[in-house]
């Protein structure tokens, strides 16, 4: 992406999406479908979320949640390695585990011995 800029890795694990990448010194805008988590893994982001105002910095070891369709604004002024876990998959397995559960739990209240 960006001209090179910004170079990411994509997989999938036990139907989980995720990716680490790298970002070169610079600022970008990047866009969501799904909600993900940011790890900063090394060097320094400063990101900003559509719709705020405030820039925050996260230095390795620190993460922020995007919500899905939507986006934000990172400046690197170090290249800076990340990883990033995108939850659609996760969110489509949990309301189905939640509706089961909850027809389950409906069932055991109908239940009379």
């Amino acid at each position: 992406y960006f001209e090179s800029q910004v170079q990411s890795l994509a997989s999938e694990r036990h139907g989980r999406k995720f990716s680490v990448g790298i970002i070169a010194t610079g600022s970008y805008h990047f866009g969501t479908g799904a909600a993900e988590r940011m790890t900063v893994i090394s060097g320094m982001l400063t990101a900003k979320l559509d719709g705020s105002e405030e820039w925050i910095h996260y230095p390795a070891g620190t993460n922020f949640e995007v919500p899905a369709n939507s986006g934000f604004d990172v400046k690197c002024t170090v290249d800076t390695g990340t990883s990033v876990n995108i939850f659609e998959v996760i969110r489509d397995r949990w309301i189905a585990l939640s509706n089961y559960f909850t027809q389950f739990t409906a069932g055991i209240g109908e239940y009379h011995a």
